[in-house]
């Protein structure tokens, strides 16, 4: 099984917004859809324009994609995690077709995001997964991800970091804790 991976073109956009859009309602269908437009304004805003974002797709040997893996600059979002330096990213959109996992394409797909982060100068790399996503945990542990807050409730929301460089983080106190 033949891969190459590879940054997002131009003519890659609708299909990743429409794949994007989907996988999203099929993982969280508690959540309002979202419209292709707006994922579309979202993609280009933080992966396209952003200095520190980057989209990498894995595509099959008929250049159909069957993976993808993004990251952007964190937004800050959750009020609990502080972190005090610009240059953290957060890891998002982790994919691969299901025909195509167990193979360590996601693996490859995170490591070739982890070069790209370490040549941006990015010193944290942040995500948060779900329980309820089979391997995901272990996924990012084996992968060097330290575990930093659980988030009890519908979408059991687990967030994780790993630090490229030395950086001085900064938590509050509630941030190891359970909530």
């Amino acid at each position: 099984m033949k891969y190459t991976i590879q940054e997002i073109k131009n003519r890659d956009l609708p299909i990743v917004v429409r794949m994007i859009k989907e996988n999203r309602q099929q993982l969280f269908p508690m959540l309002p859809p979202l419209t292709e437009e707006q994922v579309e304004k979202d993609f280009i805003r933080d992966f396209i324009l952003s200095k520190k974002g980057a989209f990498l797709l894995a595509k099959d040997s008929e250049a159909k994609i069957i993976g993808m893996i993004g990251m952007k600059l964190y937004d800050h979002h959750f009020a609990n995690l502080k972190y005090a330096n610009e240059t953290i990213v957060e890891i998002v959109k982790l994919f691969v077709k299901p025909e195509w996992r167990r193979n360590g394409l996601a693996t490859v797909l995170y490591r070739t995001l982890e070069i790209k982060a370490r040549a941006l100068e990015i010193q944290l790399l942040y995500l948060h997964t779900h329980r309820f996503l089979p391997g995901a945990i272990s996924f990012w542990e084996q992968n060097g991800f330290l575990k930093t807050w659980e988030q009890n409730g519908n979408l059991e929301t687990v967030h994780f970091e790993k630090k490229l460089k030395n950086h001085p983080t900064v938590r509050t106190a509630s941030s190891k804790m359970k909530v």
